[in-house]
């Protein structure tokens, strides 16, 4: 029975289950859809922002009819108000914006580029007078954008001006005469910031007269005043004030006299306005609640010394002055080095330390000693010299003079003194080729080794000046062996000169003007010795070779002794020179040996001619001589051009 009953609970429930089944799939009848998800999007996922700044976020939402809600993961570091974000704090920070359950984020760094605020005021000098009143106005940039909503505050004053504030601006009411400084200042993002602005109240009522100064502006003056009164000179000024108190003249009137440097200007008598020393400062007269400034520039007196003087290193003497030397004698320059010995006040005569002297020719030559004191400088014309050479012994000598620490370097100043005329048996180098060697070959070149001092024969001729490979195998260097590229030989004639190589340089570089040569015979001229005048071995960039004659003519016979036509090079210069010719001219026997120069540039001014009527007719030849200093310069009887 239990059976049967369970048989029929089971037929019972599939039939429903078919029955729901075929209801479900009726005709006519549709499923339900399915609900979509709410979606917001943001603007940026991410951003950079520098303190303080602000950047404006936009949001959207979708599938919900929620509104937008703004949070900040951090605000103590970014704070936002519908999508407006402000950076308060370095760091990172995520901003999200929310609806219906969605959200959406951006990723926000904030750095700190130290940029500050700056205050600036329309005006830091304000000058009125009493009564009146004048507006200034404060405002601060940051990062060059206007900051607004400043709180601004202003402070000072009270007895000469008085100020009345609003926010940004500011007015000043004169009170009295006088000056007073104000301040306003603020707290912008943390930074405390600050100007100062001078008021000077004037009142119309009191007037200065100073008629022995030069106006200036707002009713001031000018004035110059000197270390040591001479001549136009003044150290003292007694200013001639009038003072006018409502249009009439006030009879001594008492005012007060002020330095702000006693340093610069001292106030004596309350009147006299005295230069203590060099510099510029500010006097101040006040009278009754007036006053005014005078601007006071004082200059070291500079005075010139009669006559001039000439001084070598190896012959120092003491020197006699003209006039009167005032104060103390602190020191001695010549050229910026200071070159002083010993200063004898009894006597007037000052000494030059050999110890000090200038061992360069860029602080040798021509120029002035000025003698320093307390109160002045005193300028004496001088020239200083290395060696001053009278005769022939003392040319012979120069090579024993001035070899640089690095031991290739020869250095100095030597003029000649007067003609000279050789009697050595063979002048030897200053600065020969073998001792500039151990420097390299940019010793050689002239640029870091040679002479590079300066020789001037002030117009003066050396006669029989001779070189002789026999009593030194350095002969063939000539006067100088290398020169240096500042190295100068100028103003020099030479007359019978005998060579065995070159006269004047061999290598280098440098400078050789103003050089007239009449020969008397030349010699030697071997393979990679040659014979010539100048960078007969070779020039390197900034040799320069001007002004310069050279008369290789004999009356009868020939000058050339065992030379051959290859190393004969008679202005020079050798093979590889670089050397430029600026008016440089020779005239030699009919023979002429070969061209005289090589490797010179196509432009330069050079030539070689066979006889003096040929460089006479030569036009472009006579141009050029025509230009040259012709305090040096002058014709003979030949056409041709000889020192005076």
């Amino acid at each position: 029975m239990k059976k049967l009953r369970y048989i029929l609970f089971l037929l019972l429930f599939l039939l429903a289950a078919v029955l729901f089944s075929f209801a479900a799939c009726a005709p006519g009848q549709e499923e339900e859809p399915d609900r979509k998800q709410p979606v917001v999007t943001i603007s940026s996922s991410s951003a950079s922002l520098d303190l303080y700044e602000s950047v404006q976020l936009t949001a959207t939402a979708e599938n919900t009819t929620d509104a937008i809600v703004w949070s900040s993961s951090d605000p103590s570091r970014a704070t936002v108000e519908n999508g407006l974000v402000t950076a308060l704090a370095t760091g990172n920070v995520h901003i999200t914006a929310s609806a219906g359950g969605a959200s959406a984020s951006c990723s926000v760094t904030i750095t700190d580029s130290l940029a500050a605020p700056v205050l600036s005021v329309s005006d830091n000098v304000v000058e009125l007078e009493t009564d009146s009143t004048f507006t200034v106005t404060a405002s601060v940039m940051l990062k060059g954008e206007a900051v607004e909503n400043v709180q601004y505050t202003w402070t000072g004053g009270g007895s000469v001006a008085s100020v009345t504030a609003d926010g940004a601006k500011a007015e000043f009411r004169g009170l009295a005469a006088g000056t007073e400084e104000f301040y306003v200042s603020a707290t912008v993002r943390g930074v405390y910031v600050a100007q100062k602005i001078t008021v000077t109240v004037r009142t119309l009522d009191i007037v200065f007269d100073l008629a022995n100064c030069v106006p200036g502006e707002e009713g001031n003056y000018a004035a110059k005043l000197y270390t040591l009164a001479t001549g136009d000179y003044s150290d003292v000024l007694t200013p001639a004030l009038t003072v006018y108190e409502k249009g009439v003249a006030v009879a001594d009137a008492q005012v007060s006299w002020e330095s702000e440097d006693s340093d610069v200007v001292r106030v004596e008598n309350n009147r006299d306005l005295v230069a203590v020393a060099e510099g510029q400062t500010t006097v101040v007269c006040t009278y009754k609640e007036a006053s005014f400034r005078v601007d006071i520039t004082v200059t070291r007196t500079r005075i010139q010394l009669e006559g001039s003087v000439v001084a070598e290193e190896n012959d120092l003497k003491p020197i006699s002055l003209s006039g009167n030397i005032t104060g103390t004698v602190t020191d001695a320059t010549f050229k910026g080095v200071s070159v002083l010995g010993s200063f004898d006040a009894a006597k007037n005569e000052l000494t030059l330390s050999a110890a000090k002297f200038p061992k360069d020719a860029e602080h040798l030559g021509e120029g002035e000693i000025t003698l320093k004191t307390e109160k002045a400088d005193y300028i004496l014309s001088a020239a200083l010299y290395t060696m001053v050479i009278h005769n022939s012994d003392e040319l012979d000598s120069m090579r024993g003079i001035g070899e640089g620490a690095n031991g290739y370097i020869c250095d100095g100043y030597y003029i000649l003194a007067n003609d000279i005329a050789y009697t050595g048996s063979s002048f030897l180098p200053l600065a020969p080729e073998g001792v500039v060697g151990r420097g390299g070959s940019d010793a050689i070149a002239g640029i870091t080794g040679g002479f590079r001092g300066v020789f001037d024969g002030k117009g003066y001729t050396i006669t029989g000046l001779k070189f002789d490979l026999s009593v030194s195998s350095r002969a063939y260097n000539g006067m100088f062996g290398v020169l240096h590229r500042d190295g100068v030989v100028q103003n020099v004639a030479f007359e019978d000169a005998s060579i065995c190589g070159a006269l004047i340089a061999y290598n280098g570089s440098g400078t050789v003007r103003n050089i007239y040569v009449h020969y008397a015979a030349i010699a030697g001229g071997t393979e990679g010795h040659y014979a010539g005048t100048v960078f007969t071995g070779g020039a390197s960039v900034g040799a320069t070779v001007e002004a310069v004659f050279i008369d290789a003519t004999v009356s009868s016979g020939t000058i050339f002794n065992g030379t051959s036509a290859e190393n004969t090079r008679l202005i020079g210069c050798g093979t590889g020179s670089t050397a430029v010719y600026n008016g440089v001219y020779i005239v030699t026997e009919s023979s002429l040996r070969n061209a005289p120069v090589t490797n010179a540039n196509g432009s330069d001014a050079y030539a070689g001619f066979r006889t003096y009527a040929a460089f006479t007719s030569d036009s472009s030849a006579k141009n050029v001589v025509a230009a040259w200093d012709q305090s040096i310069w002058t014709t003979d009887a030949n056409g041709c051009p000889v020192f005076r």
